[in-house]
């Protein structure tokens, strides 16, 4: 929840490329940065990069905050309704 929370409102999102929830939706949504495991170096120049370009922070917001909204209660129900409506 936390991670869907900081994506909405608008932080960027840098993980690691553990393979976890975060990873894969970062990877996917393509709204944030990825680093190796352990890799530090890598790391500090993530957040430098991010730190240095605001477009790119703006874009990857963005992205983030749509990526949100399948989750917005009103889309979970519409989604769930549709379920029920194709088992009839």
């Amino acid at each position: 929840m936390v991670f869907l929370e900081s994506m909405y409102s608008g932080a960027t999102i840098i993980s690691s490329n553990f393979k976890t929830g975060v990873y894969e939706l970062v990877k996917k949504e393509g709204n944030g940065e990825i680093f190796k495991i352990g890799d530090y170096k890598e790391f500090a120049d993530k957040i430098e990069k991010l730190l240095n370009d605001e477009e790119l922070r703006k874009e990857y917001a963005e992205k983030s905050k749509e990526f949100v909204k399948k989750f917005y209660i009103k889309n979970i129900i519409k989604e769930y309704e549709n379920l029920i409506e194709n088992l009839k």
